[in-house]
């Protein structure tokens, strides 16, 4: 898992939050594949907008998800 080690803080506790986001998104993604950041953000609820785009534009940039669409439009999902 490659998002994981670059987003690993050396403090114990942004370990635990990183984790818990990342564990929790792709969970969601599972879940509900072909979903809008904001739909994302709605189901997860506690994490930082923000926070949570950088997440996933991250794990884009490294190929761990697949996205489609344009703008607002924009959808993400696991696999091809």
């Amino acid at each position: 898992m490659g998002m994981l080690n670059s987003l690993i803080s050396t403090k114990g506790l942004m370990c635990m939050i990183n984790q818990k986001i990342l564990s929790s998104f792709e969970h969601d993604l599972k879940l509900y594949p072909n979903s809008k950041i904001s739909e994302i953000h709605k189901r997860m609820g506690d994490f930082d907008l923000n926070y949570l785009r950088r997440v996933i534009y991250k794990m884009y940039d490294e190929g761990e998800i697949n996205r489609d669409g344009e703008k607002k439009n924009m959808i993400y999902f696991i696999g091809k």
